[in-house]
């Protein structure tokens, strides 16, 4: 069956949000699954969450396509200003804080690198950031359009990055230089990535040796490898992800974006996406973490980007009824209780 380029997008946004809160719970409870197996299969059982520790990325991503809706849709940086509570150190982060750009420009790699640049530079990113996400749109594209072929991918993306001495050596990205580090550390990652995928040693070897390979881009790789082994198997890989001990939560959100893109909204498990409204204190789950009121404002944020992609005049957008949750984002006030 076909899956809609909506579905993809909505599964983006909500596979994220779902593998987030089990990444929160996972990290959060000492490495303990937040699951009761039953005759229904896996049930959410919440441990105490602390939001605190928790990027809230639901907000980021609303707040920053409002900031570009009103700017005319002139201003990449606003899809790159992070909030100023968010602060991460894992440069696997960038790519899921600009995921509403990445999937604006998803058919364009010309006009989507321009904008990676832009808003890595007005974020104040370092080109290791600015790296990370450039490798982690390329795979959001590949599951957007239902490309599933790593390994010509990486071939290009290797070829690309050998190539950006030549391109970027004398561009400042937000005052770094090129380092060529970085790029012989990325280049060495996609290798083994390239040669994982096509070995069955299993998780617990693949994990090892990817940890072994990169420093910098530790969860970018156990992201992408989860994902590129077993791509039709949403909560398989979702799970396996959880399992990293590395950064679960950010492995898992980055990975959780990965298979939602590819397999569609309705790939993500109906009772894992009825956890995010388990509520705690009188919060549910996403209110909490991703300080949204539902999962119903990732599906309007979808409609947004697909309108945007798709050439939408800007005014349009801006009266679609996604300006109704960005106002109470921005007021933090929600049905049912402030944030």
């Amino acid at each position: 069956m076909q899956i809609s380029l909506l579905s993809r997008i909505q599964g983006a946004l909500v596979g994220g949000a779902v593998a987030d809160t089990l990444g929160a719970c996972r990290q959060q409870a000492g490495g303990k699954f937040p699951f009761d197996y039953g005759a229904d299969g896996a049930v959410w059982r919440l441990p105490p969450l602390s939001a605190a520790a928790s990027i809230p990325w639901g907000r980021q991503w609303v707040k920053a396509v409002d900031g570009w809706l009103k700017s005319g849709g002139q201003s990449w940086g606003h899809l790159g200003q992070a909030d100023q509570l968010i602060q991460f150190e894992d440069p696997a982060a960038s790519a899921i804080a600009l995921l509403p750009l990445i999937i604006i420009t998803h058919t364009d790699p010309v006009q989507q690198q321009f904008a990676l640049t832009s808003a890595v530079t007005d974020a104040d990113w370092d080109f290791t950031r600015w790296l990370a996400a450039l490798i982690g749109a390329a795979f959001i594209n590949l599951a957007l359009q239902n490309r599933l072929t790593p390994v010509s991918l990486i071939e290009r993306l290797s070829l690309q990055i050998k190539e950006l001495d030549l391109s970027v050596n004398n561009l400042h990205i937000s005052g770094h230089l090129f380092q060529p580090d970085v790029s012989l550390e990325a280049l060495r990652l996609l290798e083994t990535i390239h040669r994982l995928i096509h070995q069955p040693d299993g998780l617990a070897l693949a994990v090892e040796e990817l940890q072994e390979t990169s420093t910098s881009f530790r969860a970018l790789g156990l992201a992408l490898y989860c994902f590129l082994t077993s791509p039709e198997e949403p909560r398989l890989t979702i799970m396996r992800a959880l399992s990293c001990e590395y950064s679960p939560q950010l492995t898992a959100t980055l990975t959780g974006i990965l298979t939602g893109a590819y397999n569609g909204l309705g790939g993500i498990p109906i009772n894992w996406r009825s956890g995010l409204h388990q509520t705690q204190a009188g919060q549910t789950a996403i209110s909490m973490l991703w300080r949204l009121p539902a999962e119903q404002s990732l599906r309007q944020l979808s409609e947004v980007l697909l309108a945007a992609w798709s050439g939408v005049d800007i005014g349009l957008i801006q009266s679609m009824p996604y300006s109704h949750v960005a106002d109470r984002v921005e007021s933090g006030v929600f049905e049912g209780g402030s944030l």
